[in-house]
């Protein structure tokens, strides 16, 4: 779904590193030992403006408390630095 790291800081926290327009492209991990939740981000694409924001499409692996999922997306940071997750769908990779 598209709150994949709404309630989670440290998803949030991955998905801002993974999707830096300054990152490496390099896979960023993370997990929740309180909700047994874990997961990564992948950035598939470079960083591109798109209005007034920076986007960057991402695929995350998501396990733990919910059947293992692998989902694609994009990710866009607004002026004030906030990541916001948009176009969340199965990814046809397997």
């Amino acid at each position: 779904s598209s709150d994949v790291c709404s309630s989670d800081l440290r998803a949030k926290g991955a998905l801002a590193i993974a999707l830096d327009p300054q990152g490496n492209g390099a896979v960023v991990r993370w997990d929740n030992p309180v909700s047994g939740v874990k997961g990564s981000f992948l950035p598939t694409s470079e960083a591109r403006a798109v209005e007034d924001q920076i986007c960057r499409d991402f695929e995350t692996e998501l396990s733990g408390s919910h059947p293992s999922q692998i989902l694609s997306g994009s990710g866009c940071r607004d002026k004030q630095g906030e990541w916001h997750i948009t176009n969340v769908k199965p990814s046809r990779k397997t």
